[in-house]
């Protein structure tokens, strides 16, 4: 058996982290295109049904919010290595490199 990913925009995925900061970055990201109404509407319902869900998810998708998101994410992790590679060598450090390429590589 390989590793399998899910998705990390199905549609449960996404309910059970609404809240998650990532998600909100990706929300602010897509209300400055033209999608902002249609996000808006669906935001503003409160919905957890799944047509809902996936509807934005779209609109996060077609904005390039996902992608804005997740290289975001990136460089704050690379800046962070950046500034760990100060630390002499240890294993406190290495814990440190560990969890930056964690908090960058882990599903959403």
């Amino acid at each position: 058996h390989g590793l399998q990913h899910a998705d990390p925009f199905d549609v449960q995925r996404v309910r059970d982290r609404r809240s998650h900061a990532g998600v909100v970055l990706m929300v602010v990201h897509a209300l400055h295109s033209d999608k902002k109404a249609q996000l808006i509407g669906i935001l503003k319902k409160h919905s957890s049904e799944a047509e809902d869900i996936q509807a934005a998810i779209s609109i996060l998708r077609e904005t390039g919010s996902i992608d804005y998101a997740m290289g975001y994410s990136r460089k704050l992790v690379e800046d962070a290595k950046k500034e760990i590679t100060k630390i002499p060598e240890s294993p406190d450090r290495k814990a440190l490199m560990d969890l930056a390429d964690y908090v960058v590589n882990r599903e959403l």
